[in-house]
């Protein structure tokens, strides 16, 4: 009733990353958090910004490029 009890249920979420590294110099890495779009709670908070359950995250795709020097 007040948001601050009750049961969370269990969540399963999938991650998944690649590299790929050439010209022994070069590495692109790309990657995708939460693949399924999974809905999930984390936590309950007693204060700031609750109270209340805690959303999870939604879906992240990430991308990067790094030089070794």
């Amino acid at each position: 009733p007040n948001g601050q009890a009750g049961w969370i249920p269990a969540w399963q979420t999938i991650d998944i990353s690649a590299g790929y590294g050439f010209l022994s110099h070069y590495l692109i890495k790309i990657g995708v958090n939460n693949l399924l779009d999974a809905r999930y709670a984390t936590r309950r908070a007693s204060g700031y910004p609750g109270p209340g359950l805690m959303p999870g995250q939604a879906r992240n795709i990430y991308a990067g490029f790094s030089v070794r020097f």
